[in-house]
């Protein structure tokens, strides 16, 4: 924990230096930087504050990568906040921009956690489908924790169809 607090201390003190509060990606790191932070802190509304700054400030810059990485961390805090109508929005976004930038990391993470929101909502098989196609994509770009993810999303998913064996081998 002390290491989230060091990093907190340094991100707040970038964006209290002078032009601190310019719409610069200097400025648009250091709010996707502290969404993270507070992500990790279970701290889901001030993350999602953040992460909407962070958004804003990546799409008036034209980073599509980096704004599709500010919709995954804002479809996260929106899930562990029980909006999930909002979390799929920003997760779907996070996706189509994604792709378009032809980013294979930002798509197999907004892949995954739109797996996981499906799995919340009780839609298995939905999950399934996004989860193989996030483990598709990780795969074909060499994501090694995203590959983890997906086979974590799919071994959860084998196991209430009594396919221990699957769910053994996808989640060593």
């Amino acid at each position: 924990r002390g290491h989230l607090a060091e990093a907190d201390t340094w991100l707040n003190r970038a964006l209290g230096q002078p032009g601190g509060d310019q719409p610069t990606l200097g400025r648009a790191k250091c709010l996707y930087g502290l969404s993270g932070l507070n992500m990790g802190r279970g701290q889901y509304a001030a993350a999602e504050h953040m992460a909407q700054g962070a958004r804003a400030l990546f799409n008036a810059l034209g980073n599509a990568v980096e704004e599709a990485f500010s919709l995954f961390h804002l479809g996260l805090a929106c899930i562990r906040l029980g909006k999930y109508v909002e979390a799929r929005g920003y997760l779907e976004a996070g996706l189509a921009l994604s792709r378009a930038a032809r980013h294979g990391g930002a798509e197999a993470l907004c892949l995954s956690t739109l797996a996981e929101l499906a799995i919340d909502l009780g839609h298995n098989d939905e999950a399934r489908g996004w989860a193989e196609a996030a483990l598709a994509r990780a795969t074909d770009t060499g994501q090694a924790r995203q590959i983890a993810a997906a086979n974590g999303i799919l071994g959860v998913l084998s196991t209430p169809h009594e396919d221990y064996l699957e769910a053994a081998a996808r989640l060593e």
